[in-house]
């Protein structure tokens, strides 16, 4: 049987939980209880989704900043009993804008390059 605390995770850098799809190996009689819990020594966030589908999607929209931990937990009816489960989670890390501004002018410098060597290339009239 299945229940209790069944991923634990801890993020390296900040970012957004987007989508996530939590698949269960028989279809609930009654529901299942999944609760995403993000922590740190600051305080905690808690997001509970019922599952009544054997696959189901959800879309938790949780900030997480470096060292958040993830815990995804388990609670079952008493008619139900989990065998198997399965759980991803979508995130998107933060992307700093020095890093993106340092991205976009190497893709300018790039294109730049690319330009002069094709206008260099060309024979004159």
């Amino acid at each position: 049987k299945v229940e209790g605390t069944v991923l634990c995770y801890m993020f390296p850098c900040e970012g957004k939980i987007t989508k996530g799809m939590i698949a269960l190996g028989t279809k609930p009689k009654k529901y299942v209880t999944v609760n995403i819990k993000i922590f740190n020594e600051q305080g905690m966030n808690i997001k509970g989704f019922t599952v009544d589908k054997r696959v189901m999607s959800v879309t938790p929209d949780l900030p997480i900043k470096s060292g958040d931990c993830l815990e995804i937990s388990l609670t079952t009816s008493p008619e139900d009993v989990v065998k198997e489960v399965w759980v991803s989670f979508l995130w998107v890390p933060t992307i700093n804008n020095v890093e993106a501004k340092s991205f976009l002018i190497q893709e300018l410098e790039n294109d730049l390059l690319d330009q002069q060597s094709m206008i260099e290339e060309q024979p004159l009239p």
